[in-house]
């Protein structure tokens, strides 16, 4: 299980910056602003929404319904 884990954390980490910059190409289409750390703050924001919303749509997919049993 902790093989399991570290290389779950691994891929995880190899793909954090691609989708960093992605979003942050994405980001600057839609505001134009100079300064890095604003850029980096909105990019930031934008991936929790992002993740939140994916979240929820996961947990209302697989959640138990009382009519499934």
């Amino acid at each position: 299980m902790i093989i399991i884990i570290t290389l779950g954390f691994t891929v995880a980490f190899t793909w954090r910056q691609t989708v960093f910059d992605l979003v942050q190409s994405g980001v600057k289409k839609f505001f134009s602003t100079e300064s890095s750390a604003y850029l980096s703050v909105i990019t930031s924001t934008t991936i929790t929404i992002i993740s939140l919303l994916l979240i929820y749509i996961a947990s209302q997919l697989l959640k138990n319904k009382p009519e499934q049993y």
